[in-house]
């Protein structure tokens, strides 16, 4: 039931979202009490719906209804059918919830009821109100800008007042919020196009179509901040050029208060790709851009838009955050962002993001504590919590039989692991034959130190290379 359209909307929605949903299923289906027992079961999983067994569908049938679903062939068609109906109106709910809460949405849709329905008057005051609160919007995304448009559709072009004059000039308006759509959406188009290119490393598409815009975009940018952002975002795309990335991120920071956070996220996913690029290419100034670009996107919470950071990225933004010795700001990220990470795995997470930084400032009393009281259940987390383990083992002058015996058990773990790529294997396997040289001393420093060099790939090759010293 886990991959369920259903339940993959019901993990979306707020704890105020979910009660209000289910206040509606009891007004709506009071007399389908199979449905109402069936949502009242799952509901004790909300919001993350991740217990496997008991939200299986054998599992719930038997426990909502008292009997194995095996027990009538149709049992299982007629609760799939339950759980189709329940998402119909949970589909319903939502759109309901959103034309009834005064957006702008629901407004439109009204505007145009009253329209179809000849009620000029009302029609006429709604809309002409609509339009006005729209065009003093400070916050102009694209979606404002279709709001715009079609707001102007209604009131310009389906026009009752009795005056013609002041009808040419409301076309004309009409006009410029037609150029300033189509403009946005084109550039913002076209960059999504380029950077799913490269991703795909395919070739890009022909650049002439937005050429021949160029006109029309430097006459709309200055009053339109959406569009001269992305279509710096275009220039660095196109070109690559890291005047461009500077350009853009200026941009973006200028005008942070009036771009919506979707468009923000995305632009931010641009710079980012580039820096990451850049450091590739062995551009390392590239680290302090990536990182002061990780506090812009905190400051925003962009990293948390949708409800939840990633663990990966979360130990990521610490790790950047050490290359640069940022050491305050990380473990200040740490408390301020830990709620955003998913309850099964926020603890591992902090604890082994709390490791690396004191893995960074070589404080390593704290770390065998932190981490082997631990269990970490994402593999790639594990590794490297067993390899800072290892480290604090030889840095804390622990005895060799411990060390040895620590490299045998963490190199049979990763023999066993079946779903992580060789690479990555081969790199901490490596790290492991060396760091036991390293413990035993029996291998000359300069013998010790070329190997190290000559091995590829490795993990913690500068930890190792400063143990050569």
């Amino acid at each position: 039931m886990n991959n369920k359209k259903f339940i993959k909307i019901l993990r979306t929605l707020s704890h105020e979202e979910f009660a209000e949903f289910y206040s509606y299923l009891k007004v709506k289906l009071h007399k389908q009490q199979a449905a109402l027992n069936t949502f009242k079961y799952l509901k004790r999983f909300h919001p993350l719906f991740q217990d496997k067994k008991r939200l299986s569908i054998a599992y719930a049938y038997e426990k909502i209804f008292k009997q194995p679903i095996e027990s009538n062939p149709s049992n299982r068609k007629n609760f799939l059918n339950i759980i189709s109906d329940l998402n119909l109106n949970l589909k319903e709910f939502l759109v309901i919830r959103r034309i009834n809460n005064d957006s702008v949405e629901g407004r439109l849709i009204w505007s145009t009821i009253l329209m179809e329905r000849g009620l000029n008057e009302e029609f006429f005051r709604k809309i002409t109100t609509l339009n006005k609160e729209l065009g003093a919007i400070s916050l102009k995304g694209t979606t404002t800008h279709l709001y715009h448009l079609m707001s102007n559709y209604l009131y310009y072009y389906k026009v009752i007042q009795k005056k013609l004059e002041p009808q040419i000039m409301a076309i004309q308006q009409a006009e410029e919020s037609l150029d300033h759509f189509y403009c946005t959406m084109r550039i913002k188009l076209a960059c999504e196009t380029l950077a799913r290119a490269k991703l795909l490393n395919t070739k890009p598409p022909n650049a002439h179509s937005i050429s021949t815009m160029v006109p029309i975009i430097h006459s709309l940018k200055e009053n339109n901040h959406l569009l001269a952002i992305y279509y710096q975002a275009y220039q660095l795309l196109l070109g690559k050029k890291d005047e461009d990335y500077n350009a853009l991120e200026a941009l973006l920071k200028k005008h942070r208060d009036i771009i919506p956070t979707e468009d923000q996220h995305i632009l931010f996913s641009y710079l980012q790709n580039h820096a990451s690029s850049q450091l590739r290419n062995g551009k390392n100034s590239f680290w302090i851009k990536l990182h002061e670009l990780n506090k812009f996107a905190a400051d925003q919470m962009l990293f948390t838009h949708k409800g939840l950071i990633s663990h990966t990225q979360f130990n990521n933004i610490v790790n950047i955050a050490c290359k640069v010795k940022a050491f305050d700001w990380a473990m200040e990220f740490i408390d301020l962002h830990e709620q955003y990470v998913d309850k099964s795995i926020r603890l591992s997470t902090t604890t082994l993001a709390r490791a690396i930084i004191y893995y960074k400032t070589k404080n390593f009393d704290p770390i065998l504590p932190l981490l082997l009281q631990m269990d970490f259940i994402d593999t790639h987390q594990a590794i490297r919590a067993k390899a800072l383990t290892l480290i604090s083992y030889v840095e804390l002058n622990w005895k060799q039989i411990t060390i040895i015996s620590f490299c045998k058990s963490f190199s049979t773990f990763l023999r066993r692991q079946q779903k992580i790529n060789e690479e990555t294997i081969e790199a901490t396997q490596n790290f492991i034959k060396l760091t036991k040289m390293v413990a035993l001393g029996h291998t000359p420093k300069e013998v010790l130190r070329e190997k190290i060099v000559a091995t590829k790939p490795l993990y913690f090759d500068m930890w190792l290379l400063e143990k050569t010293s």
